[in-house]
């Protein structure tokens, strides 16, 4: 069976039954669950608790699809996106300073 393609989730938004498809570890380094780990709400409450905000899955017979609404969009597609939302309020300075702190927050990451 070939494996199926890993793909970046909202540990918020990830139904039960996902499978990890890499280590997942806390701010601080300490690891909470490994590779392979089938998640139950219990892990996923674990894992909000430690403030992981994102998580890469893998579908798993329990769960055979990843929802797209669910997946952490690429930060070239969210800049993009913040392009053409910006675009037509270009000449104003204010919305430019808010595109640009924006813009900071998609860099900086979870």
């Amino acid at each position: 069976m070939p494996r199926s393609v890993a793909v970046r989730v909202y540990t918020h938004l990830a139904p039960p039954g996902l499978t990890l498809a890499s280590p997942t570890a806390s701010a601080d380094g300490a690891l909470l669950f490994g590779r392979g780990t089938a998640l139950s709400p219990r892990h996923l409450l674990a894992l909000i608790e430690e403030g992981v905000a994102e998580i890469e899955v893998e579908p798993s017979a329990a769960q055979p699809e990843v929802p797209p609404w669910i997946q952490v969009a690429p930060p070239e597609e969210t800049h993009r996106a913040l392009e053409a939302r910006f675009e037509r309020v270009a000449g104003d300075r204010r919305m430019m300073a808010l595109k640009k702190a924006l813009a900071a927050v998609i860099e900086a990451g979870p």
